[in-house]
């Protein structure tokens, strides 16, 4: 009988080997794990077979630690091993080279990682765009059946079939774009996973050559306008591509204009800037954390901070959306925050006629004194965002030539943006109007009247000061001032000698980085008081009209 101690922390110690299988029938290679215990014989612990793993690396912070991962599949219906990590005792051989490093150069060594089975078609390189999530230079080769991303340190090898959808997302400033490739299976970076693979590239031109032939493309990609050779913006070279080899759709915003001629507006998760695209079926945002959010999905969405509040200097709003959740009783939030307030009008336009339920919506005022009114469900629920396709629809153009979907595309986006800025323009025109009306008496001018009318009057004459009626009742506080109120004296303790300028600079700041969850109380608060307020004004009126 053989005794083996067992670990209780979850952990084993033992010896690592790499074995190559000599029978020509069944070659592979297997990472072997022996007991060293043992009192006789060292046991086998486990085998894992190379052909198996996913990944391997060792990290930059740990010279001697290797981490192995396993594919894995949302369809598995059992228990299956995810990660190894194999610690090994610190130290160097005479080339500087720790045990770690040799095991990892032994497993990369058999070609079963490296190894890209079947043909490269092509090869966007790490010039091409940096992945923004996860964060790194990647090359990405595409192969037929799956895209295989090889990085310093990380490598991915991604089928296909476990991409389900794509976006091509430009960026305010134009120049930039964000391709987004959405998994059904994250990937892995340690104990991090990444469900949407976000790439940042750009529009300059670039010849781009596939390893097809005309014959090729005309039997398995007739319908994508794929060359061997193509000359177009990066961004667009990249979505073509993506499209033609993975069969799914690209999409890409087309419905929605913001108040700049964007298709997407600047706000933040928590303490994350980002840009939140309003498309036709769903909400995304990019890219730190990239969420996904089907507006099927939605169960109400509620806008905060919207009110104008006297004497605040916030120009912004919260937009937070709650998503059912697994279970029926249960939602979750998201929070996105400092939503700029002249975007206000065109997102509630837009996402009341979406049909999505919007809480409160009789208190959603534009100035202060406009109303906005739900239309629901004015658009067509069988649109969607644009996508790279060469076929005849509203406002799209069909061409037989290589860029002619390209140009439809082109021509579509610069369409919603001309449509958001007419729109914008006529909103404008009225406040324009208004402004030209009011003469703007020069500097000079109002110091020469004032002088004159001193002159009439024998010298300068106080203004009446027009005396406050105790009995009114005090005006409504708002939220953000119940909450100064009370984080004042904790912001003079936590920093004393706080000038008062500094002191509300740094109670805005706490407010600003609050969740929604947090400010809730002082909203309610804020709630009643206006309640007590207009109720207490009805009396006072009441009264002073009797009188």
């Amino acid at each position: 009988m053989t005794t083996v101690q067992y670990s209780t922390e979850g952990c084993n110690f033992g010896v690592v080997t790499l074995k190559n299988s000599t029978s020509e029938a069944n070659k592979q290679s297997i990472i072997r794990m022996n007991s060293v215990s043992a009192a006789v014989g060292e046991p086998i612990i486990f085998d894992l077979k190379v052909e198996n793993i996913a990944l391997c690396v060792v990290p930059a912070n740990n010279r001697d630690e290797i981490e192995i991962q396993f594919a894995e599949s949302e369809e598995r219906k059992q228990e299956s091993l995810v990660q190894v990590t194999f610690h090994f005792p610190s130290g160097e051989d005479e080339e500087g080279i720790t045990q770690a490093e040799n095991l990892h150069r032994e497993i990369m060594d058999t070609g079963v990682l490296r190894s890209v089975t079947g043909d490269i078609i092509t090869e966007f390189t790490k010039e091409q765009g940096n992945f923004v999530t996860p964060r790194g230079k990647y090359a990405i080769q595409m192969t037929s059946s799956y895209m295989h991303m090889q990085g310093a340190q990380y490598a991915y090898k991604i089928k296909y079939e476990d991409i389900n959808c794509l976006f091509h997302l430009p960026k305010i400033d134009g120049g930039r774009v964000a391709f987004v490739i959405s998994l059904n299976s994250p990937i892995r970076q340690g104990n991090q996973k990444y469900q949407h693979l976000v790439l940042e590239t750009h529009k300059v031109e670039h010849t781009q050559r596939l390893n097809l032939t005309e014959e090729e493309i005309q039997t398995k990609y007739k319908d994508h306008q794929l060359s061997p050779v193509m000359t177009a913006p990066t961004s667009s070279l990249i979505a073509k591509v993506f499209k033609a080899l993975t069969q799914k759709k690209v999409f890409i915003p087309k419905q929605y204009v913001s108040a700049r001629d964007a298709f997407c507006v600047r706000c933040s998760i928590k303490a994350n800037d980002g840009l939140l695209y309003p498309l036709a079926k769903s909400f995304i945002f990019i890219h730190k954390p990239t969420i996904l959010i089907a507006f099927e999905d939605i169960d109400f969405i509620e806008f905060k901070r919207y009110e104008p509040v006297a004497n605040s200097a916030t120009r912004n709003f919260d937009l937070v959306v709650n998503v059912r959740a697994a279970a029926a009783d249960e939602t979750k939030e998201y929070a996105f925050l400092s939503i700029d307030r002249s975007e206000y009008s065109a997102l509630f336009d837009y996402l009341s006629s979406k049909d999505i339920k919007v809480r409160n919506p009789q208190q959603a005022f534009v100035g202060g004194d406009q109303e906005l009114q739900l239309d629901g469900g004015s658009d067509d629920e069988s649109e969607e965002d644009g996508d790279y396709e060469d076929k005849e629809g509203p406002g799209e153009s069909s061409s037989g030539s290589e860029s002619g979907s390209e140009e439809g595309e082109e021509a579509e986006d610069q369409k919603a943006g001309r449509k958001g800025k007419e729109r914008q323009e006529a909103k404008d025109k009225p406040a324009k109007a208004a402004v030209k009306e009011r003469p703007q008496a020069p500097a000079a001018a109002k110091r020469k009247g004032k002088e004159d009318k001193e002159g009439q009057d024998g010298g300068k004459k106080k203004r009446a000061k027009k005396e406050k009626d105790k009995n009114a009742p005090k005006g409504a506080l708002s939220s953000y001032i119940l909450y100064s109120k009370e984080e004042r004296p904790k912001v003079l303790q936590d920093t004393p000698g706080l000038n008062a300028t500094d002191t509300i600079k740094e109670i805005a700041s706490r407010w600003a980085k609050m969740s929604a969850a947090d400010k809730a109380p002082f909203e309610s608060r804020s709630r009643e008081d206006k309640e007590r307020y207009m109720r207490e004004m009805k009396e006072y009126r009441q009264a002073k009209a009797d009188s």
